[in-house]
């Protein structure tokens, strides 16, 4: 039996300061539909129903769990961390 939380979950990925579009996941898109297929890091928004951002505060904004994605260069992340 699954909880009303496990069927509602959200999760937004932030990867501050990448490259990579911002994209919400409301539905899943078709093979060759949206800006980007949700592959990667994207795919653990997609498989939620929830967003992935670059910008700490759009991030935020979502009010759903942040998975912080850890560059090799860290200060992006501590950016995010500090705010």
């Amino acid at each position: 039996m699954m909880s009303r939380d496990a069927e509602n979950f959200r999760l937004t990925v932030l990867n501050p300061g990448g490259r990579d579009p911002e994209q919400k996941f409301e539905d899943v898109p078709a093979p060759g539909q949206g800006r980007h297929p949700p592959i990667n890091f994207h795919a653990f928004a997609a498989c939620t129903q929830g967003a992935f951002h670059f910008n700490p505060r759009r991030a935020m904004a979502e009010g759903t769990p942040v998975l912080l994605l850890l560059r090799s260069d860290l200060r992006a992340s501590e950016r995010y961390r500090a705010s």
